[in-house]
């Protein structure tokens, strides 16, 4: 799998819900720097995503870039977020690929992190 289809993978599998999927798309060791918040390792990130991330809806993107192990995504996630309000925000992902895990990521938000809590 190359480094741009493990992302589109990720946005592909994070949509469907289907968080076994997503977990096996990263490293042990994951970084994922989101809402000023640094989630560090696999562990919190599966408390992440079962616990803390209340978002329903999908992404929808508009371009993927890579450039050798980094690889940028831009798009809109549109949804509800955790009050049920109906979101539609703008963000850019920058992943870190490395033996075929995502290492690294950290989202961009062109809004407020509270709208997407």
């Amino acid at each position: 799998m190359t480094d741009r289809e493990i992302v589109e993978n990720y946005y592909r599998d994070i949509d469907a819900r289907d968080l076994e999927k997503v977990y096996q798309l990263f490293d042990e060791q994951i970084i994922y720097n989101r809402a000023g918040k640094v989630i560090r390792g696999i562990s919190e990130l599966k408390d992440f995503y079962e616990t803390d991330r209340k978002l329903v809806g999908r992404h929808e993107i508009k371009r993927i870039i890579g450039d050798g192990s980094v690889v940028i995504s831009e798009g809109s996630f549109i949804g509800t977020n955790g009050r049920d309000e109906e979101i539609d925000i703008k963000f850019c992902d920058v992943f870190d690929i490395e033996n075929g895990k995502i290492k690294e990521r950290t989202t961009y938000i062109n809004d407020s992190f509270e709208k997407i809590q």
